[in-house]
């Protein structure tokens, strides 16, 4: 384990290899408008070995952000060295002209219904909105792909195998979703110098991990509540539970700690939202003890950003929170300042053991972007054929990383010294939301990093997943779902904060209330139609 994370921490100067996410210098594009031939290591491999086909070229027009983020040096989302490259290394060899139709990033989806209600919409569409996808199919504005898949998507059918059945309408084949690399939600995180100090005993599992159970997580924060640690003269919030954009997320880790995976069936986890399962009315019983006892921020509801978290830990007033995996990217300032004011200060990720021993934590889904193609397109098998040479691993890497030996140099197989021409180079990539190997988009979601969160970010990849569920792959619209999700979604929001905020004598008439008007206002026909759309896929 040490040995591995060394070699992971090695990776210094690397980008964020999230799609979107990517950042780096930048290159000229005068230096090398072709790519030199010790630099397009994957042109040899990809070009195919049969005759170029002769006669007029297809063109496929697809998608691509247009973040505003380009230089004059790289060019333009639509005219660059990776254009060039691309149709050097896919378009020539089958007789395709790739061209690129920008789309704000701002504008995603507005323009998106605006191009394919006009027909306008280029050969390859995305979205990261999985209602705006389930309405194009409904509507029959997709052009099915399963034959094509059949005919011509070797790498995607490899590749993104487990991502296919998201993209299923009514047992069709409409959608390519993305493959994401990184999966984890919620991550636990401990002020270790401040166990050390107390006494606290922070064990370490068969992985080298910090582990509490949920009694000794108890004892150390009423110890945190009340000792003055650091000396700072200021009220501790032993559990910082507030922000990450709202009160629900914050609390994910607690709740999922407390899930009891032996009685929650795959029906439930595919039908029922989580608060229904077994075991987590127990966990918010434990953070209302908790807030009771004054171990949380009494303004807790009303802590609907970072700001104020971000604020406690910079102080040094509080010693543990559960958030949001990837809090420490978005707010890691507040980390670094800690440090820098409290050069002895030690953050550490925790994994905080489930109650009933076997541990379930929420995952985002396999998927990342969602691509289509239009029914109206021309060039329907040039778009499949586009898509699957993205699925490439070696094409994909071209569009992740640049050229090594350019852009990239390799160490133990881990891209090193990237300096991308484009700081959203992987937009062009599609298939992949961060680099296919796990090993690898480790290296490159840390290593762009402050340095005081390497560490937890790469554990926080690896505990986050243990015990993962993820949801369900329905393959269709769940109207009900469509129809309420709003107010359901603030009903949720709802039923957590003022459940934890309740005293503990009107806990569970506070709870049972708002499950109560959570079914009333259209949960329970959520459930039911999930439950009737699942006994159908499921054959039950």
């Amino acid at each position: 384990m040490k040995k591995w994370m060394s070699m992971l921490l090695c990776a210094i100067m690397i980008v964020s290899a999230l799609a979107g996410c990517s950042g780096g210098g930048n290159s000229s594009k005068n230096d090398s408008s072709t790519p030199s031939a010790s630099n397009s290591q994957a042109d040899a491999s990809k070009a195919d070995s049969t005759p170029t086909p002769s006669g007029d070229a297809t063109t496929l027009t697809v998608s691509i952000f247009d973040r505003g983020t380009t230089t004059a040096e790289f060019g333009t989302v639509t005219d660059n060295r990776y254009v060039d490259w691309i149709n050097e290394t896919f378009g020539a060899p089958n007789n395709i002209n790739v061209e690129f139709y920008p789309i704000p990033r701002s504008e995603e989806v507005n323009k998106l219904n605006a191009l394919m209600a006009s027909k306008d919409a280029p050969d390859v569409v995305f979205t990261y909105t999985d209602s705006v996808y389930y309405n194009f199919a409904k509507q029959g504005g997709l052009a099915a792909l399963d034959d094509l898949l059949a005919q011509y998507g070797e790498h995607i059918n490899t590749n993104l195998a487990e991502c296919l059945p998201y993209g299923q309408y009514n047992g069709v084949q409409y959608a390519i979703y993305a493959k994401r690399a990184a999966r984890d939600i919620t991550g636990h995180y401990i002020r270790k110098d401040w166990c050390d100090k107390l006494g606290i005993t922070l064990r370490t599992d068969e992985n080298g991990f910090y582990t509490m159970n949920i009694d000794e997580l108890y004892d150390a924060l009423v110890k945190f509540r009340d000792a003055d640690v650091d000396q700072t003269g200021q009220q501790i919030f032993a559990m910082g539970m507030s922000g990450s954009g709202n009160q629900t997320r914050s609390v994910t880790g607690i709740r999922d700690a407390f899930m009891d995976a032996a009685n929650i069936t795959a029906e439930q986890i595919a039908c029922e939202p989580e608060f229904m399962w077994a075991g987590v009315k127990e966990g918010f019983r434990w953070l209302n003890k908790c807030y009771n006892e004054g171990l949380m921020d009494p303004d807790y509801g009303t802590q609907a950003d970072t700001t104020k978290k971000a604020e406690y830990v910079t102080a040094n007033r509080t010693g543990y929170w559960t958030d949001d995996s990837w809090w420490q990217v978005n707010v890691g300032a507040a980390l670094e300042a800690l440090n820098e004011n409290n050069p002895e200060a030690e953050v550490v990720a925790l994994k905080l053991e489930n109650v009933y021993g076997q541990m379930m934590q929420q995952n985002y889904p396999p998927t990342a972007i969602i691509c289509m193609v239009p029914v109206f397109s021309k060039a329907q098998t040039e778009a499949v054929k586009y898509l699957d040479w993205l699925a490439d691993y070696e094409n994909d890497k071209v569009l992740r990383y640049g050229f090594e030996g350019e852009n990239y140099t390799l160490a133990d197989g881990i891209p090193t010294d990237i300096h991308l021409d484009y700081q959203n180079l992987s937009d062009y990539a599609l298939m992949y939301n961060g680099d296919p190997d796990a090993t690898v988009n480790t290296a490159t979601v840390v290593a762009s990093l402050p340095e005081f969160t390497k560490t937890i970010r790469t554990q926080n990849l690896q505990i986050g997943v243990e015990g993962g569920y993820t949801p369900y792959p329905f393959g269709q619209e769940i109207v009900a779902l469509t129809n309420y999700k709003a107010d359901l979604d603030a009903k949720i929001a709802e039923l957590y904060v003022n459940s934890i905020m309740a005293s503990p004598d009107q806990f569970d008439a506070v709870w049972d209330q708002y499950v109560q008007e959570y079914l009333t206002i259209g949960g329970q026909q959520v459930i039911d139609e999930k439950k009737a759309v699942y006994a159908e896929k499921e054959g039950k």
